[in-house]
């Protein structure tokens, strides 16, 4: 039994020796692999970091983009109101302008055919200045004659009251 006990003893011993060898050996390969993970884990948490900074900085840029798309809509709407107004303004210019340029040429149609009876009526002035000292002249020729005229008619007036020869041997 002794043999059989140191067979025990040495087979338990073997036993404990490969637990130990098999233990160790599971422990190293644990180790290794808790480091590797350990290792493999820090850098994806470094490498998460490095991606959150870059997620951080193109959500900035994104919102800098935004707020610049935001300003420039925000300008196009205001700009398409000056312009839809300023065209409206511009439309009712041109209206007013043909309105306009309707009126001058009517006004200068007006001016032209005031003008031409202007001078008709200049011409018609002349005429009947003409006509007026022309008959003033008649007048004057015909206040003349008038003047002799009565002149005579009281020297024959005369000539008949007087009784005196001499004076009736004048003439008128």
């Amino acid at each position: 039994m002794a043999f059989m006990k140191k067979n025990i003893n040495f087979g338990l011993m073997l036993i404990v020796i490969a637990l130990l060898v098999g233990f160790t050996g599971f422990s190293i390969y644990y180790q290794t692999t808790y480091l590797k993970l350990s290792k493999d884990y820090k850098a994806k948490v470094a490498e998460l970091g490095d991606v959150s900074k870059a997620l951080n900085l193109e959500r900035s840029t994104l919102n800098q983009t935004s707020l610049q798309l935001q300003i420039k809509e925000e300008r196009e709407q205001d700009l398409g109101t000056k312009y839809t107004v300023l065209k409206g303004q511009r439309d009712q210019l041109e209206v007013d302008k043909v309105k306009l340029q309707a009126d001058v040429s009517q006004k200068n149609q007006k001016i032209l055919e005031l003008s031409n009876e202007v001078s008709k009526l200049e011409v018609d002035v002349i005429n009947v200045k003409t006509q007026l000292d022309d008959a003033n002249s008649e007048i004057s020729s015909l206040n003349k004659v008038v003047k002799e005229w009565k002149d005579k008619a009281k020297c024959w007036e005369d000539r008949s009251k007087l009784v005196d020869a001499e004076e009736a041997g004048k003439s008128c």
